[in-house]
């Protein structure tokens, strides 16, 4: 098994949704502690937070096995995928197809559907 991370050119859909996720969590403001800021598209409510404070967040995004950017029930892919906005880096779990894809019309799971 490789465990090593791989950069991925990340399709026009999942970068839109990093837009809009930093867009709500700068709503919502960020905890006080200096140093880099993260997000998760898993939920942008709870704003933007440092490594020091995230451990709440980065838990529920490891554990749920749902793909953020998908209607439904898909399952991500292993890992993370990381997309900065601004100073702001999102983070979000997608399935292979929401990963490169380009418009929701480029959507498809394999199975011949949308």
């Amino acid at each position: 098994m490789d465990d090593r991370a791989y950069p991925v050119l990340l399709g026009t859909a999942v970068r839109r949704l990093a837009v809009a996720v930093a867009d709500q969590a700068e709503a919502v403001g960020s905890c006080p502690h200096p140093g880099a800021r993260f997000v998760t598209a898993l939920d942008p409510a709870a704003g933007h937070w440092c490594a020091a404070c995230g451990a709440a967040h980065m838990g529920d995004l490891l554990t749920s096995p749902w793909c953020c950017a998908c209607e439904g029930d898909t399952f991500a892919r292993p890992g993370i995928t990381a997309a900065r906005v601004g100073r702001l880096e999102i983070l979000l779990r997608v399935c292979d197809a929401c990963l490169t894809r380009d418009t929701d019309e480029d959507q498809d799971h394999g199975d011949g559907t949308p």
